[in-house]
This record gives structure tokens, sequence and C-alpha cells, in this order.
């Protein structure tokens, strides 16, 4: 079992256990100002990217027959459109989703990264109306793909890899490639780390690559966060965010401001045992902030309301910080329903200590958590959650315009 794969079921074992036998998924309209334009079985991962006038959605799920696949949907004249067909790729891994500026100008060319079902890592660029895959650098094939960066027409990818050593020691390989033509490059800068780790390359609050790259660091044995900043001379490290900072599929690379401070979104889990010594698991979301070398949480503490597990992110929206999140309650469940669902959006005030606006976005029942984003869209804000249309149907990634006059406009 892949690392991700492992955190995305351990993290959550004691309450999200998919007991479902999934059937025939229900409609997805792609019409209206809430759209869930994927017409996968069931939905497992998805991302959203954009230009601010363009957007694109990459989804991986399972198709009629059970098999997992990849689909990049580019939204454009208020419909969207499939590039090119599906691919067969391996579960349990990020899906990777970056815009390259031609070198000639024009609409930028979308970069999809993904792993292939023989856990290799993919990355493509869809040029010329087709994809074109990109060479990976042959000591790099058995690493696992963990981002990738679009600095203008500069694309880079972050890879990872775990060597075990003798008597139970692990180190992790970081390695970082340059896309030139149709080659991956492999980069000097390099980062080895004792013990098994996580990464992903942290973001800005504009949503653009700038400045210093970069690479968000979690650890899930200890439950520890930092960022690491590539320098001429090396890497400088945060300070480490360590109260049981757990990252999920679900959750989202740190974010830094222009002030320097560093965000970090987190879910903190605990159980209750109730009646019958039943045990319920819950989980608070923080998001943390870390200024001047001091840490605080926005808002004084959970943004949740305590309801089941609440897991999500933050996400960069035109200079701002949104919070996206659900909440799965498993309360009361018979073995084998469907958890209470809730998905909510807050936008953090100019101040970076709290929030100035919330939003409920969606209330049903799932089987298990789905993708949260929040992205920006011809001056507003459009979210990324996922729904379920019945108690045998799958996951749904599904794209909220409804809110997108909730701009960034506002002084401040």
């Amino acid at each position: 079992m892949n690392l991700m794969d492992y955190n995305r079921r351990a993290n959550l074992l004691s309450l999200l256990i998919l007991l479902l036998v999934l059937g025939a998924t229900g409609s997805a309209s792609a019409a209206g100002p809430v759209q869930s334009p994927s017409s996968f079985r069931d939905g497992l991962e998805a991302t959203l990217a954009g230009d601010g006038t363009n957007l694109w959605l990459a989804a991986m799920g399972t198709d009629a027959k059970g098999k997992v696949r990849t689909e990049v949907l580019a939204y454009r004249g208020d419909r969207w459109k499939r590039l090119g067909g599906r691919s067969r790729a391996s579960s349990g891994y990020y899906l990777q989703l970056a815009l390259r500026k031609p070198a000639k100008g024009g609409r930028p060319d979308v970069c999809f990264g993904d792993m292939t079902p023989a856990d290799s890592p993919r990355v493509r660029c869809f040029e010329r109306g087709r994809w074109r895959t990109k060479s990976v650098p042959k000591r790099f094939r058995k690493m696992t793909l963990y981002g990738l960066r679009s600095d203008g027409n500069r694309l880079t990818a972050l890879f990872s890899g775990i060597e075990r050593k003798p008597r139970g020691k692990t180190v992790t390989r970081i390695r970082l490639a340059r896309l030139k033509g149709s080659r991956l490059v492999p980069m000097k800068a390099r980062l080895d780390l004792r013990g098994a780790r996580v990464v992903s390359f942290a973001r800005t609050a504009s949503g653009r690559s700038e400045g210093p790259l970069e690479i968000d660091v979690m650890d899930n044995n200890v439950g520890t966060r930092l960022v690491v900043t590539k320098e001429k001379d090396g890497w400088a490290r945060s300070a480490v965010l360590a109260d049981r900072a757990i990252m999920t599929s679900w959750l989202s690379p740190a974010i830094r401001t222009p002030d320097g401070s560093l965000y970090f979104s987190r879910t903190n889990f605990f159980e209750t045992t109730g009646y019958l010594d039943r045990v319920d698991s819950y989980g608070d979301l923080l998001v943390s902030r870390l200024k001047d070398g001091e840490w605080s949480n926005v808002g004084g503490g959970p943004i949740s309301r305590g309801t089941g597990i609440a897991q999500g992110g933050i996400y960069p929206v035109d200079g701002r910080i949104w919070t996206v999140w659900q909440e799965n309650d498993g309360e009361g469940i018979a073995f084998g329903g469907l958890f209470r669902t809730k998905v909510f959006a807050a936008r953090l005030d100019p101040s970076g200590t709290g929030y100035d606006r919330e939003i409920p976005l969606w209330s049903g029942r799932t089987y298990f958590p789905g993708a949260t984003q929040a992205i920006a869209y011809r001056g507003g804000t459009v979210f990324l959650y996922a729904r379920q249309f019945s108690p045998r149907g799958g996951l749904h990634p599904t794209v909220d315009f409804s809110h997108s006059t909730e701009g960034q406009a506002e002084p401040g």
C-alpha cells in the first residue's frame, strides 16, 4: 500500500469504513450554477486550476466496469468539455494540475500529473489539441509525484520516495525536475529527511507561483508540519507545528502571505465512548498561523462545529484565503450506513486572525469524504466539493458557481 493510500485510510479508520457496494450512480447535471460535470460512477479525487477567466477540472474515478481512470475537463463558454480521453491510473494518490503559459502567448497549456497503474509518475501537457506525455527521469520512476508548480512558461515537478534503512529506519528522498521540451530534467536542489514524510508545494496567497520555492512537509507518524524554503546554500526550515497536525488527502498545503506569515489547516482527531461502549470518532478543523515565530489559531479555535469529523483545507483566492471543509457525522448511523454530511466555506479576514464571511455550501449524505477547494474565477470565488445523489451511488466532484459573487473586491 502506498503512503498516500495508507494516510487516507488510517487517519479515518474509526469512522470512515467503506462497507457499501457501490451501485449505479444518480444523474449529475452540468447545467445551472452547481455542476457535477464528470460522469465517473464514483469520484475518488478531484482538483481545479484556473487563470481567472478559464477553469479546468481534473478528476479520478471508477468507470462502469470499476476501473480507475482520470480525466481533465475544461470550462469554456459556460460548458464543460473533456480534453482527450480518459486514462487508466492508480488510486490513492494526489492529482496534480498546473497551467503553463505558451512561449508565444495565448491560452495557457494545462499540465496534468497522476500515477500510472504500475505506480509510476506520469506528467502530460495538453498541447496543440492533444495530450503529450513528458519523459520522467529514470531515477524518479519509482518515486511518487507530489506536485506541479508553474511559473509562467516554467514547470517544476516535485517527486518523493521513501527508502527503508536497517533497524526499521526510513529516509524520505525529495527531488525536483524542470520541464525542458518533452523531458523533465533533474534539478540540483534535493532534500533528504529522516522518517516517512508527505510533501507538497506550498502556495502563496495570490495563488501564483512567486517568490522562493517552498515545500510543505508533513510527518504523519508524529503529527508534525513545517515548510522548507529553498535558499542559495540549501534549505531553511520554518518552526514546527506539532499539535497533532494531521493532513489527509482532503487537506491542503501551507499558504505564505506577503507579510511572511504561514498558514496551515489541520484536523485534530479524538474519540468518545458512549452507550454499550460504542466508540465515536470526531475531528476539529483548525487553521494555524505562524507569524514572527509565534503560533496562533485563526479565530481562536476550530472553525468547524464539532459535528463528526471535519476535514478540508485552505485555498488562495486573489490575495485572500478561504477555508472549505466538510463535516461527516456518523453518530447513531447503522453499520454500513451513509454519513450526514455538511459542507461549508469561510473566508479569513484581512488581518488573517479571524473570519469575515461564512457560507453553507451543501447538506446531504455521503459514504466517504471528498475533495474540497476554492478558486478565483472572473472576480469571484468558485468552490469544489463532493456530493452523492443516491444511497447506492458514488461521489461526484461538484463545481459550485452559485456563490461566485463572493468576490475579493471589499476594502482590505
